[in-house]
């Protein structure tokens, strides 16, 4: 029997379309989930970025007139779904980063252009431009239009660095999304004290926070040595595989590898983070377990590098993974010395510091087997002799319930997705159906109709379906139990072997609230 639950992977920029997931990230750990996801969305060729793209010359800082006309001059090109035309304004400093924003030109200009209505962009500078070691640095605002209408009120908006040399006008080197709601440090300093860390601050590095829907962490951030390409993506999770930080990043060495063959891991080490290792007196350290692998990537020009740092605390985890060409590492050295030592913990003795972070971020709590959000409204009471867990990743919240049979009980709340207004019957069935899709679970032929649910302001279904074991042959039970309102989609995943269980799930079910 399976029960691998339904699960997203990172958004498709495309409006009102979810994205593939892949089941087999339920046999991973979180870390690696995490890794999928920022090298899918930051930029996974990291041995393509071959060189740096620093220039010797000069430079000042751009006005946000010249930047605005360099954004017409995109803008101009969306409209006409011309990508080549977009993307060669560009000249990229991050090549990896370069064939993710082509990537999703790709996925978003032939869908924009069947559409019956002219299809236009109009794009806003969103504060002053400013400097970032050698390039200036922008944050702007993409508005869609369908006939002159708004195709979307929350579409992403973009980060975008620009070379200006003294006699020409800005050229973009590189462009990254980012959600609306979430703000660059200007300082170029990351904090979290529910995550119990900082990092940050060095002078060239720019900080892009990322959401929890791509980077599939309980938070991160991205850090870009302007000017070179080489970055430092910093996430945290919570741990609940029990694997040491050794065995995590050979486990992320050998996982890189499997998608990179040419990748030649060396050997995982013990690594602490130096503003700690610095301490004078060593009893008073963190209890913490650190370790680090550096895994070198052949391409032409002198091959990539990809450097895992991994930091636990308890069970809260911080991975700090390095990436860039040889040449930019090489030259680069100190300045990324000066980041790994910015990194330290806030809290040298919160040995519970995911229970902060988990509220923090998520918002919900366990009692006597009862699933409680606040933050979302939301409840649900589960089998009290089943064991249960909450889990962090790209969706709003997750909840995990185990019989000791073996039946599962898995809660899942997902947020609007960039893109959507809202969640409608229309939008939630084919966000369901993707995900079943796939999973690998069957829905039936006939699909009840959403209703309105007795107990909250909901509107729910539930479906029987079944989906694929061990034995593709084989077909098991599920039961599914949505719910919706406009901000929030809920998903109740249940699967069991005996009657027992099955009870217990329904049981669960019936006290879900949204």
């Amino acid at each position: 029997m399976s029960s691998a639950p339904i699960r997203p992977a990172p958004m498709s920029p495309a409006p009102m379309s979810p994205a593939p997931i892949r089941s087999a990230t339920e046999r991973r750990s979180p870390f690696c989930s995490a890794l999928l996801a920022l090298l899918s969305w930051l930029g996974l060729p990291i041995c393509g970025a071959a060189q740096t793209a620093e220039s010797n010359g000069e430079h000042r800082l751009a006005s946000a007139t010249e930047i605005a006309t360099v954004l017409r001059e995109l803008d101009a090109a969306f409209d006409a779904g011309d990508v080549d035309r977009y993307l060669a304004a560009f000249a990229p400093d991050h090549p990896g980063l370069h064939a993710v924003l082509a990537e999703r030109l790709r996925q978003l200009l032939p869908a924009a252009h069947r559409r019956t209505e002219h299809f236009t962009r109009a794009s806003t500078v969103l504060g002053e431009p400013r400097r970032v070691g050698p390039r200036t640095v922008v944050r702007v605002r993409h508005e869609l239009f369908a006939d002159g209408k708004p195709v979307a009120s929350d579409l992403e908006d973009s980060i975008l660095a620009f070379r200006v040399d003294r006699s020409g006008p800005p050229v973009p080197t590189f462009a990254i999304a980012t959600a609306r709601a979430i703000q660059c440090p200007p300082n170029g300093v990351f904090r979290c004290p529910a995550c119990n860390y900082t990092v940050g601050g060095p002078a060239g590095w720019l900080c892009v926070p990322q959401g929890r829907d791509r980077s599939q962490a309980l938070e991160a951030s991205s850090f870009f040595l302007l000017g070179t390409d080489l970055a430092c993506d910093v996430s945290v999770r919570i741990d609940h595989g029990g694997r040491t930080p050794l065995q995590l990043v050979e486990e992320l060495a050998a996982l890189l590898r499997s998608f990179e063959p040419d990748a030649e891991p060396g050997l995982a080490t013990a690594w602490l983070p130096p503003a700690h290792t610095a301490e004078p007196d060593a009893d008073r350290r963190p209890k913490l377990n650190g370790a680090r692998i550096e895994i070198a990537l052949d391409a032409p020009g002198g091959g990539g590098i990809a450097r895992f740092h991994a930091v636990q605390l308890g069970k809260l985890q911080h991975l700090l993974l390095v990436r860039g060409s040889r040449r930019a590492i090489t030259a680069h050295e100190a300045e990324l010395d000066a980041l790994l030592a910015s990194y330290r913990l806030l809290d040298t003795e919160a040995a519970d510091a995911a229970i902060g972070a988990m509220a923090h971020h998520v918002g919900g709590t366990v009692e006597n087997g009862a699933y409680v959000n606040r933050k979302f409204e939301v409840r649900m009471a589960g089998p009290r002799e089943w064991t249960v867990q909450q889990r962090c990743g790209g969706a709003l919240f997750r909840v995990i319930w185990s019989s000791p049979d073996g039946a599962r009980i898995h809660l899942t709340g997902y947020a609007v997705p960039p893109g959507m207004s809202y969640w409608c019957s229309a939008t939630a069935q084919r966000w369901v159906e993707e995900l079943c899709s796939q999973t690998g679970i069957e829905l039936p032929a006939a699909v009840p109709d959403w209703q309105p649910d007795a107990g909250c302001s909901a509107t729910a279904k539930t479906v029987r379906c079944t989906a694929a074991g061990d034995d593709p042959a084989v077909r098991a039970d599920r039961l599914l139990r949505v719910m919706f309102r406009n901000d929030l989609l809920l998903v109740g995943d249940g699967s069991a072997s005996t009657t027992g269980d099955w009870a217990a799930i329904r049981a669960a079910f019936d006290t879900m609230h949204l």
